[in-house]
């Protein structure tokens, strides 16, 4: 929190604002300082940023039942999060208008229902403070980031369970490897 808060107070100030109509400036001095740090301290993820084309970009798109990929117009990411086994963990993308630049995080999961369909929620939003006159909107922003590694731990344990039952343990340990040799 105290690399985030720092950078916030240096972006406070600035003596000539920054112009965030512009949705790329807002992204790359307000929004990656925030979520690198996240990384960096809370995580084993590493980012990729800036409209990134890549085969993890590739991989992201949904099955071609769902959608008919001529029909789709593809976008790069601004950057996504891969985990410790160079997983795709996070993806980024920061939308915006011409008319109008939104200053907030959102918080998005993606997941398949009963039904085997897409479904998108919204968990959370923060607006993302610029000036001091909103330092208390970091509070939204350090919930968000504090929901997110709730999330980033629970698929870590279900990584490590699925790495576990690849190579024949199932659910839990009930003894260690010396304690099953000890009994042999």
């Amino acid at each position: 929190m105290k690399y985030i808060i720092s950078d916030y107070y240096q972006n406070c100030l600035v003596q000539t604002p920054y112009n965030f109509e512009d949705e790329r400036t807002f992204f790359c001095e307000v929004i990656i300082p925030i979520l690198k740090t996240f990384a960096i301290h809370n995580t084993n993820m590493t980012f990729k940023w800036c409209e990134k084309q890549s085969k993890e970009n590739r991989s992201t798109w949904l099955q071609n039942s769902d959608y008919k990929p001529k029909n789709v117009e593809r976008r790069l990411l601004d950057g996504y999060g891969l985990s410790e086994n160079k997983g795709i963990a996070v993806l980024i993308e920061s939308s915006g208008s011409e008319s109008k630049v939104a200053h907030s995080l959102t918080l998005t999961t993606t997941s398949l229902n009963y039904n085997k369909k897409w479904q998108i929620i919204d968990v959370r939003t923060a607006t993302v403070p610029t000036t001091k006159e909103g330092k208390y909107n970091l509070v939204k922003v350090f919930e968000l980031l504090a929901h997110l590694k709730e999330i980033w731990d629970d698929q870590q344990k279900i990584v490590s369970q699925l790495e576990a039952e690849a190579v024949g343990f199932g659910g839990a340990f009930e003894k260690t490897v010396e304690e099953h040799f000890q009994h042999q």
